[in-house]
C-alpha cells in the first residue's frame, strides 16, 4: 500500500512540474532528434513495446497528435547539474511519449531525445572546429555538436583530489525551463561524479593524470575570492582596467618574458567582464590551459589551449562554450 501511494504521489510531482495533466499538450516545436545513438519509435507509448524503426541524430520528425500519451523516466543520470529530480544523488529525467511520423512510419518517441530546430547559426565563429567545450547540465543548444565528429574526454576530479582524463561517451537530452516555459538542452556523460568539463577533440590524446588547480578549493580558503599572490604563481594576473563609467577586470598569462592577454573577443567586440574559470594541463603537454569566462547578455567561456598557441603567444582560444541568451 505505501508503494502504491509513493508512486502515485511521483507521478502527481511530475505533472506538476510539466504543468500536465493526462492528455496534456505538448511542444510542437521540438522536432528535432538530438538522441546520440537514434531515437527509436515504437509501435505503443511504452520502453516495452516493439521498435518499428530508429531515427538518427539531427533528423526531424512530424507530430500527428498535440497530446502527450503518457511520461516516462528516461534514465537515471548521477551527479548531472541543473536537473528537475534528486534522489540519493540520482538525477531522474522525463519526457512525454508523443506519437510522431518519420518516412511513413508512424508511432511514438520519447520527447526527453528532441528538441528545437538547431540555432547554432546564431553565433558563428571560427572556433569549435578541432575542439568542443560542454558541461554537465543544461546549456544553450547552440552548444549541440554532431557527436561523432569528435572524441570525447571528461576530466574528472577523485575523491583524493587528484585529476583525470579519460574517454567518455556523451548523452544529449532536453529539460524543462518552468521559468520560460520552454525546454532547455541537457548533456551527461552517463554518470558525471567528479566531472569538471567535457572536452570534444579530433584527434586523440593520451587518457590518464592531469596537473590542475583546484579553484574551488581556493576560494573556499579565501573567503570565496581567489587568492591573488596564489594566480600569479600559477603565472595568471588579474588587472583592473578603469573606464568612463566604470571598471572591468581582465587576466594576462605570464611564463618567462613572454607574456599574453587572454582576451574575450568574440568577433569584433569585448564584452571586458571575465573571470577565469578553469587553469589545468587538459591536452597534456605539459603546460597550463585556461577557461576565461565572460559575464555579459551573449555569455560564453573561452578554452585556450598551450598545445595550440601561435607565433609569439602562450595559449589560443580553440573552443566556446555558449550559456547565456543564445538559444
Amino acid at each position: 500500500m505505501k508503494k502504491l501511494i509513493a508512486l502515485a504521489l511521483i507521478l502527481t510531482q511530475q505533472y506538476l512540474v510539466f504543468g500536465q495533466e493526462p492528455k496534456n499538450t505538448i511542444d510542437l516545436q521540438c522536432t528535432t532528434v538530438i538522441a546520440v545513438n537514434g531515437l527509436n519509435i515504437r509501435e505503443k507509448p511504452s520502453k516495452n513495446s516493439r521498435i518499428i524503426d530508429k531515427i538518427p541524430f539531427g533528423e526531424k520528425i512530424k507530430y500527428l497528435s498535440k497530446y502527450s500519451f503518457g511520461i516516462e523516466t528516461i534514465k537515471d543520470y548521477p551527479n548531472v547539474g541543473n536537473c528537475l529530480y534528486k534522489k540519493k544523488d540520482t538525477y531522474i529525467f522525463i519526457g512525454n511519449w508523443v506519437k510522431i511520423i518519420y518516412k511513413e512510419k508512424i508511432g511514438f518517441v520519447l520527447d526527453a531525445y528532441l528538441f528545437y530546430d538547431k540555432q547554432a547559426d546564431y553565433v558563428k565563429s571560427e572556433n569549435n572546429q578541432e575542439y568542443a567545450l560542454l558541461y554537465s547540465y543544461n546549456a544553450c543548444y547552440a552548444n549541440i555538436y554532431t557527436p561523432s565528429k569528435f572524441i570525447w574526454y571528461g576530466l574528472f576530479k577523485d575523491k583524493n583530489g587528484s585529476f583525470l582524463l579519460k574517454k567518455v561517451n556523451i548523452n544529449y537530452f532536453s529539460t524543462i525551463d518552468k521559468e520560460f516555459d520552454r525546454k532547455n538542452f541537457g548533456v551527461s556523460v552517463g554518470n558525471d561524479n567528479g566531472l569538471l568539463l567535457i572536452f570534444g577533440s579530433k584527434k586523440p590524446l593520451k587518457e590518464g593524470l592531469r596537473k590542475c588547480i583546484d579553484l574551488n578549493k581556493m576560494r573556499e580558503d579565501n573567503n570565496n575570492e581567489f587568492d591573488e599572490k596564489k594566480l600569479k604563481d600559477y603565472g595568471i594576473e588579474k588587472e583592473t582596467i578603469k573606464e568612463q563609467f566604470g571598471f572591468h577586470y581582465q587576466y594576462r598569462v605570464n611564463k618567462g618574458k613572454k607574456t599574453q592577454i587572454l582576451s574575450s573577443v568574440y568577433g569584433k567586440e569585448d564584452y571586458g567582464f571575465t573571470h577565469i574559470e578553469f587553469i589545468g594541463d587538459i591536452d597534456g603537454d605539459n603546460e597550463m590551459d585556461y577557461i576565461l569566462g565572460t559575464d555579459a547578455e551573449q555569455g560564453y567561456d573561452i578554452l585556450f589551449l598551450s598545445s595550440e598557441k601561435k607565433a609569439g603567444n602562450l595559449v589560443e582560444p580553440v573552443a566556446y562554450f555558449y550559456n547565456c541568451y543564445c538559444c
